[in-house]
């Protein structure tokens, strides 16, 4: 590439490994501008190499911002002109075959036996998490539960982006929004 769009994309993967039990992490961080240095992928193991648990991380988006808030960037730039924004993507986001949940599986025996689910599910125009939802299933079982946020974004005299001051978690989202 150009001579700014070149730089060290850090480390692919860092294995990390318990040196009394032999139990391992492998990080898998995303090569690709602008979403370098993202973790991708953690996956544990115990030490003869049975899979305990993985967590994929969601889609991911680049948004330019100002004082109005922030836009999508729907070809991210290596390089981008005004300053950014990297968060997950929304739903009606998605390419074909990307997520916009945090998926953590949970493994026994190298058999999946429970997952939890994480997803935003709306963002104000600053990037704050308006709406999330949070599956968890396992044993035939499962809940999810929703979580709803307001913030305070004033740009007067007093700058304050992102203070949240109404929290509400529920068992449906529609009991949030009432």
């Amino acid at each position: 590439g150009t001579i700014p769009e070149r730089a060290s994309l850090g480390f692919e993967k860092i294995k990390t490994r318990d040196a009394n039990s032999g139990n391992y992490k492998v990080d898998t961080y995303r090569q690709d501008k602008p979403f370098q240095g993202r973790l991708a992928r953690t996956a544990s193991y115990l030490a003869n190499g049975s899979k305990v648990s993985e967590t994929v991380s969601p889609a991911l988006a680049q948004y330019y911002c100002d004082d109005s808030g922030c836009s999508l960037n729907s070809t991210p730039f290596a390089t981008p002109p005004l300053p950014q924004q990297i968060r997950s993507k929304v739903a009606t986001q998605l390419a074909s075959g990307e997520s916009a949940a945090n998926i953590t599986t949970s493994f026994e025996n190298s058999t999946a036996f429970a997952s939890k689910e994480e997803e935003v599910l709306a963002f104000d125009a600053y990037g704050n998490a308006l709406a999330a939802r949070q599956s968890v299933s396992g044993n035939s079982l499962s809940k999810t539960t929703y979580k709803f946020a307001q913030y305070i974004n004033n740009f007067g005299a007093v700058r304050t982006v992102g203070l949240p001051f109404n929290e509400k978690q529920c068992l449906t989202s529609a009991a949030c929004t009432t």
